[in-house]
């Protein structure tokens, strides 16, 4: 789960509103070869408004993302895959022994 809370802020001449969005994600896998992911955007389906009054200026901005999003993602790995062992880093020059 990856929640995002904006609490309420003024930003130069804009205040903003309270914005919550959620996404979540979750994976599951069957064995050595197969692996499925379910992932949702924008959960609670909110928008951001933007206010100002400056000066003889008075608007207000509002930013939908009037969308969800759902994607299945599933994988497949074929033959017998393994990983490159990865070297670690020469320090040496760095002073680090």
């Amino acid at each position: 789960m990856q929640p995002f809370l904006q609490s309420p802020a003024r930003e130069g001449v804009y205040d903003m509103k309270t914005y919550f969005t959620l996404a979540a994600d979750i994976r599951y896998i069957v064995n050595k070869h197969w692996r499925r992911t379910l992932k949702g955007e924008n959960l609670t389906n909110s928008h951001l408004t933007v206010h100002s009054e400056e000066g003889n200026q008075n608007y207000t901005m509002t930013f939908n993302r009037k969308w969800r999003s759902a994607i299945l993602n599933i994988v497949y790995t074929f033959g017998n895959y393994k990983e490159k062992p990865h070297k670690a880093p020469d320090t040496s020059r760095m002073g680090q022994n």
